[in-house]
């Protein structure tokens, strides 16, 4: 993107010198005429016409110069934000795998430990799975000795869990969903994927 850059105000540097080649055949021209008009007359005339014609010239290259960085600008934000799409289809994926495979029952055991640990075993604690994890409900259950825990289904798809105590006002959410929802927001930040 550099080299594009620099080949732009390189293009624009050119034109411009060309521009003025061509403000300095026109301006012999005029001070031919002034010559013949009288030498006070005439320096004014030259002074006014050469700032006049640079003056439009700066203006022309500011705009074009602007438009081009403001387009580079919103090329790369775009550019990023696929990258952060394609990396979070990428992790989903994984997630997806590993969630089918045999070690994901004792995360999920794991899981609900942590949260326990949190909301403590004293009271009654409703447990949201995932759909297809609701048949691991029993050997949770069985794993999470002296604890009232109720299962329902949950409305996140990775997998993970969330506990929630009602008498706590509590909830501890180990979703995978909102982990990698957390993630992705970090990517935007360290990549610059906001607009100020």
């Amino acid at each position: 993107m550099e080299k594009k850059l620099k080949y732009f105000l390189e293009n624009i540097h050119a034109r411009s010198q060309r521009e003025l080649e061509q403000l300095d055949l026109s301006l012999a021209a005029v001070q031919e005429e002034a010559r013949k008009e009288g030498a006070a007359a005439a320096a004014e005339k030259v002074a006014r016409y050469k700032e006049q014609a640079l003056s439009e010239l700066r203006n022309v290259n500011q705009v074009e110069l602007d438009a081009r960085q403001t387009e580079n600008r919103r090329r790369l934000l775009e550019q990023r934000q696929v990258w952060a799409d394609e990396t979070a289809a990428k992790v989903t994926a994984r997630v997806r795998d590993y969630t089918a495979g045999p070690e994901y029952p004792g995360r999920l055991a794991a899981l609900l430990a942590s949260a326990l640990d949190v909301l403590g075993r004293g009271g009654p604690v409703t447990v949201y799975l995932r759909r297809e994890d609701m048949a691991l409900a029993g050997e949770l259950q069985m794993t999470a000795k002296g604890a009232a825990l109720s299962f329902m289904e949950g409305e996140f798809g990775l997998g993970g869990l969330i506990a929630a105590s009602p008498k706590l006002g509590r909830r501890v959410d180990l979703s995978f969903d909102t982990a990698l929802e957390a993630a992705r927001d970090r990517f935007g930040e360290l990549a610059g994927l906001e607009l100020d």
